[in-house]
Order: C-alpha cells, then structure tokens, then sequence
C-alpha cells in the first residue's frame, strides 16, 4: 500500500489506472481482515478487535522464581569457593615465604 498510494496520487496516470490501483488496495485490505478474523491461539482470536485479551508481564510462577534463586545461590556458592581456594593458596604463600629466613638462619648458624 506504501508504494499504491503514491502512484495513485500522481499526475501521470489516468483514472484506468487509479480504478485497478484501487481494486488492488481493496484486496490488500480485505486480505488483512481476512488474516485478522483468522489468526488464533487456543482457540482465541489474536487480532480480532472485539477479543480483550490481558498478558503477564514478569514472572508469577512460583517454580521458575525458585529455579532463579537456586542458580543464583550456585553461582555464589561457586564464587565463594573460588574466593577460599584463593585465599587458602595465599595463605600457603605466604606461609613459605616466612620460612626462608629461618631456614637461612638455620644454614648460616
């Protein structure tokens, strides 16, 4: 219908082509009603308008909520863990390192 109507609007063409211009509109509309009286879901017109129809918007089920909170524990679980290791490794780190001046002490002494 975009590229119709300006075609229609123009000067160059007479009233021949504006009348098929507008039995192909007519079809492009009556095909859009066509679809629209047709498109459901279940059993419930879609684009029909005298269907109300009502979405959910965010998450109401209980189940999918808990399967969030159960990945986002798992992730900070594995985070903390992550975390520990470090610090554990650190920590022997560290441990060595006070070490070797003893054990210089000792060679030298």
């Amino acid at each position: 219908m975009n590229v119709l109507l300006p075609q229609s609007a123009s000067s160059g063409i007479g009233n021949t082509e504006r009348g098929y211009i507008q039995n192909e509109v007519g079809a492009l509309i009556s095909e859009i009603d066509r679809i629209a009286n047709a498109t459901e879901y279940n059993g419930v017109a879609l684009i029909n308008a005298t269907t109300r129809l009502t979405f959910q918007v965010g998450i109401r089920n209980v189940a999918t909520q808990s399967r969030i909170r159960d990945v986002d524990v798992a992730e900070e679980v594995s985070n903390l863990s992550h975390l520990q290791i470090q610090m554990q490794a650190g920590v022997a780190v560290l441990s060595q390192a006070n070490q070797m001046p003893a054990l210089v002490l000792k060679l030298l002494g």
